[in-house]
């Protein structure tokens, strides 16, 4: 927070669905939104300013995988088994940047 001087305090965190974020910012529901394509070119197309983009890091793309506790104690071979994936599929897309890019790209 410190990159634009917005206090943490003055910050209330509002769980939305990607497909809910943009209604949400139109009707007044929320002020800001960490979004991401298409949502994004969609929101700025609403007047909306973009007051930080991961290009001000460069070098760092910064992915979060959260499970709830209670489910990860009764299902640890599912979480074991997301996380292997996931690890594969950061793997691939940096060994084969184009091949993945394509196949995780919006096809109309």
């Amino acid at each position: 927070m410190d990159i634009h001087s917005l206090p943490i305090a003055s910050v209330h965190i509002e769980q939305l669905e990607i497909g809910e974020q943009i209604a949400a910012y139109n009707a007044g529901k929320i002020d800001a939104v960490v979004t991401f394509e298409p949502v994004r070119q969609k929101l700025l197309a609403a007047g909306a300013i973009e007051v930080f983009n991961s290009r001000e890091i460069p070098g760092e793309i910064v992915d979060v995988v959260v499970v709830r506790g209670d489910y990860l104690e009764g299902h640890s071979d599912r979480a074991e088994t997301l996380l292997r994936g996931w690890f594969k599929a950061l793997k691939y897309l940096k060994q084969n940047p184009n091949d993945a890019a394509s196949k995780m790209a919006v096809s109309d």
